[in-house]
């Protein structure tokens, strides 16, 4: 389970301190349904006002995809989080590969992305190695990513999507 205030990891704690002090926040919860019917919450995030401009840009459910052509036009950047460019915090990104520079990590939309066996790795859905993701990503791949800035460097990917 993540939790987020403001686009920053922060402990269990952390979080439900904040909710608590502050009750006028927004709450979005991310998840899935198990096979039994029960929703597994896998993120919490709070933030000061609704997030419907992520929720239109279809960072979960792909409802941009008519705005973002297969063509490869992706005009550098996609989706994400406000902290996308500011080299902290939590950061949510989509864009093809610009180069693959070692068998854990990748540059996407200039932004150098590692992985490694703890990162949460799906190719159409289904969870893979991190050396069967790496095998299969190549230049011009859209990836989806989810993830934290460490050291202002590079994003640590707590979770990579490939979808073809």
């Amino acid at each position: 389970m993540r939790y987020l205030v403001g686009d920053f990891l922060t402990t269990a704690e952390a979080f439900f301190t904040q909710l608590i002090a502050t009750p006028t926040l927004y709450v979005e919860v991310d998840g899935y349904y198990d096979s039994n019917g029960n929703f597994i919450a896998t993120k919490i995030e709070l933030s000061q006002s609704h997030s419907s401009e992520q929720e239109s840009s279809g960072s979960d459910n792909d409802s941009n995809s008519s705005g973002d052509s297969d063509s490869g036009n992706d005009h550098g950047h996609d989706v994400g989080s406000d902290n996308d460019d500011k080299g902290v915090g939590y950061v949510e990104l989509e864009g093809r590969v610009s180069s693959v520079l070692s068998s854990s990590s990748f540059m996407l939309n200039n932004r150098e992305i590692r992985l490694d066996s703890s990162s949460k790795l799906e190719i159409n859905d289904n969870y893979v190695t991190l050396a069967d993701f790496m095998a299969q990503l190549t230049v011009n791949t859209k990836v989806e990513i989810e993830g934290y800035w460490t050291n202002s460097a590079f994003v640590y990917a707590l979770e990579a999507e490939i979808e073809y």
